[in-house]
């Protein structure tokens, strides 16, 4: 899935597992377009490398340099992380020595939606916009929203989180259920989420049924929605299904290279 998809609006949001003598966080990501998981990070903490690890995850799910707009919540570590995470290496001009230049991509805009609670209760919404023109974020909301709200907002992450917390008992705010090993969260985790994406069909996705005859909507998941596939896949066929290794590639090897046996004749030769 890796540099396939068109992100245009990314929300994402952490939540706060509950472990057996400790707490972890579980951060997650989704493409509002088509409601698409795109994965997620667990943690004994949340900091900044928590963030900057799910924001790594989700530009290599992206076209490089694509238009992308991250919408969060008020957390501080989200601007820097993401900023970092969206950069990419600008060729070196000939016989220049040293490091690539990193360059920012020039289609990121950034949004924050910052909620005041007073009493366990929000009471205040305040909603800024940290990179790109107001604008440009209108469109971007407005093309991937699918008729939904037209502002800034967390509301599809909220959902998914929801739905997250429903199928994992560790997730739950007041459960009785606690995780042993942060491990086992984070195999649940991809779980969840791969069969939310490809064996469950969303019903904000169907369309009118161009077919006709006796279904009159035609039903999609997730994952059919963004072109990773064109069937509804079964639980077992998710399990079952071999994933093919990256491919190998070599380590760099420092230093002055082997001589080879000829060299080392010569120079014996030589010696004597």
């Amino acid at each position: 899935m890796q540099g396939h998809l068109d992100l245009q609006q990314i929300q994402a949001d952490e939540i706060r597992v509950k472990g057996r003598a400790w707490v972890g966080w579980l951060a997650m990501a989704m493409l509002v377009s088509t409601r698409l998981w795109l994965g997620g990070v667990v943690s004994p903490k949340r900091d900044k490398h928590l963030i900057r690890e799910l924001m790594t995850l989700v530009a290599a799910c992206s076209h490089l340099f694509a238009i992308v707009l991250v919408v969060t919540d008020g957390f501080a570590a989200y601007p820097q992380a993401t900023i970092a995470a969206f950069r990419s290496k600008l060729p070196r001009p000939k016989g220049q020595r040293g490091r690539s230049r990193l360059a920012t991509w020039p289609g990121l805009m950034l949004g924050q939606v910052v909620k005041h609670a007073r009493a366990k209760r929000v009471v205040e919404v305040t909603r800024h916009i940290l990179r790109g023109a107001v604008d440009e974020v209108a469109e971007c909301i407005a093309l991937s929203a699918n008729g939904g709200k037209q502002e800034l907002n967390t509301s599809y992450i909220e959902r998914l989180n929801a739905t997250f917390r429903q199928r994992l008992g560790i997730l739950g705010r007041r459960s009785r259920q606690a995780a042993h090993k942060l491990e086992k969260v984070q195999w649940a985790m991809w779980l969840c989420g791969t069969s939310y994406n490809f064996c469950q069909v969303h019903h904000s996705l169907r369309r009118l049924s161009w077919r006709g005859g006796s279904k009159r909507w035609a039903e999609f998941t997730p994952a059919m929605a963004s072109g990773l596939t064109d069937h509804l896949w079964s639980v077992g066929e998710l399990l079952w299904y071999r994933v093919p290794p990256a491919p190998y590639i070599a380590p760099k090897k420092r230093g002055r290279p082997p001589k080879s046996k000829s060299s080392v004749v010569k120079e014996h030769h030589a010696m004597v």
